[in-house]
């Protein structure tokens, strides 16, 4: 039945030629809300971190579909192919380091136009070493009240490493991509303790040139078990593979990234330059979809439970929810072997046992054809965490695991980036009304 058309008033057509005229001084289609996709089918690729979340939260609860958008995501194997994919043409964006537009925009690797109109979190990283580094560093540490005081510096480690030195023993650390903020972090906190974390130079790509500490790529969802087996000796990762180290009993999270560098760009939505001018109306509604799903994240605590059980699926994070809901739900774990606190065990029922559906209110005809066909697993798992919501714009924060009585920003979900290489999501004019890869298929929402 068709809903009768109302007249044109004077208010109303006032407020619609200020749209219009705002829409073409920004060189966007006229109307671009309800503007049509360019592209409906679209790929994206993301790295296991639970920083994925707004890409996730907006393919389960249908916000992409919401916006005529039929998405698949798609694991990665790290961040190189990712970005190689998205340059070739693979895969229409990914969840990507804040570093990589700008590394390919300068030709720091792959030279590219990469462009981002989207930032999905600030901060979300850690340092985390193994339980005999940690053993070694702590009779070095400040202590008050029997307990270790935090920010826990460099200092401590490099008494360690002096003395590996003396030994002619390595030390060695993980980080994940070169222009990644991990890289830099970790370099950052060792240099600021005395360790020299090396030099780039033209000879010499892997940056070990003269270091203390040797530092490596490694996959975030590897970290763990590569420390495990002694290859690294501690490792700079976003979440939850920190926390992951923590319930394995292998490693100790000693500083977060809010400590290092408060509120750095973490991870974006990039897409190339000539996609982005071939599909501006698909591009906003992309961004649209992701925002709304910040808004969503940012709602409350049981959503925030329902995304830890979305993220622990095998075709995104695949880690087990109680690890996922420690950064995702603000509950931190300091030591190695220490148990979940009490908030934890509290939502850890709701994440066992409680089912949930992931159909949108609202739902749209797209949605709710059919039933959907199983993913296959990954291969790979990474995550970040998000953060408790601090401003009143759609942005997604959770309080930093570890640190007792602490909240610390982390990722923002919808926060504009500015840059020659960050476009600003103001200028899209964007309303908010409402080693292989593992493929989720084309609107499945598995439950």
């Amino acid at each position: 039945m068709t809903a009768p058309s109302r007249p044109l008033s004077r208010r109303r057509f006032a407020t619609q030629a200020i749209a219009l005229a705002g829409a073409t001084t920004l060189g966007l289609p006229a109307m671009a809300a309800k503007a049509r996709p360019e592209k409906e089918s679209l790929k994206f690729g993301f790295i296991k971190l639970t920083d994925c979340a707004p890409l996730v939260v907006a393919y389960e609860k249908g916000f992409f579909e919401d916006e005529g958008l039929n998405v698949q995501l798609e694991a990665q194997a790290n961040w190189k192919v990712l970005l190689d994919r998205v340059i070739d043409g693979q895969l229409d964006g990914a969840h990507m380091l804040a570093g990589q537009p700008l590394g390919a925009t300068i030709g720091f690797g792959t030279k590219a136009d990469i462009v981002t109109a989207f930032s999905m979190d600030l901060n979300g990283n850690g340092i985390t070493v193994s339980n005999a580094v940690w053993a070694e560093m702590k009779p070095h540490l400040p202590m008050k009240d029997g307990k270790v005081q935090h920010p826990i510096k460099a200092d401590a480690l490099k008494k360690v490493v002096d003395a590996w030195k003396k030994e002619g023993k390595p030390f060695k650390m993980g980080m994940v991509f070169p222009v990644s903020t991990h890289n830099y972090e970790l370099r950052y906190w060792l240099a600021a303790g005395g360790l020299n974390p090396g030099y780039y130079s033209a000879s010499d790509t892997s940056g070990t040139t003269k270091a203390d500490v040797l530092l490596s790529v490694t996959p975030p969802p590897q970290m763990p078990n590569t420390m495990e087996a002694g290859t690294i000796h501690g490792y700079c990762v976003g979440e939850p593979w920190n926390q992951q180290a923590v319930f394995k009993g292998i490693g100790v999270p000693v500083i977060t990234d809010n400590e290092i560098w408060k509120n750095n760009p973490e991870k974006v939505f990039g897409v190339t330059g000539a996609w982005a001018k071939a599909n501006p109306n698909t591009h906003v509604a992309v961004v649209k979809a992701l925002i709304r799903a910040g808004q969503w994240l940012d709602a409350s605590m049981a959503n925030r439970v329902e995304a830890v059980k979305m993220l622990s699926k095998s075709q995104y994070v695949g880690a087990d929810a109680a690890v996922i809901a420690n950064s995702m739900t603000g509950t931190r774990i300091r030591k190695g072997r220490q148990a979940p606190r009490a908030r934890l065990q509290r939502l850890l029922p709701q994440l066992r046992h409680s089912s949930f559906t992931a159909t949108p209110s609202g739902t749209s005809p797209r949605c709710a054809a059919g039933a959907r066909s199983p993913s296959p697993s990954p291969t790979a798992g990474t995550s970040t965490w998000p953060r408790r919501s601090i401003n009143p714009r759609s942005t997604w924060r959770l309080p930093t695991p570890w640190l007792p009585k602490e909240r610390s920003r982390l990722p923002t979900c919808s926060r504009p980036m500015a840059s020659r290489a960050f476009r600003p999501v103001s200028s899209m004019g964007l309303t908010t009304t409402a080693a292989s890869p593992t493929t989720t298929s084309p609107n499945s929402r598995s439950a």
